[in-house]
């Protein structure tokens, strides 16, 4: 099985439902101001 070693952030600005099953990203954000949200300081 190959695993994802790196987070992912999907940037739904839409509020979109996520479409593909099995494949849910890390996190969800809403803007693109989420992006730094998703890395620590």
């Amino acid at each position: 099985m190959l695993f994802n070693t790196y987070g992912t952030l999907w940037g739904n600005r839409y509020h979109q439902p996520f479409e593909e099953p099995g494949t849910q990203p890390t996190r969800i954000g809403h803007s693109l101001r989420d992006v730094l949200d998703f890395f620590p300081s």
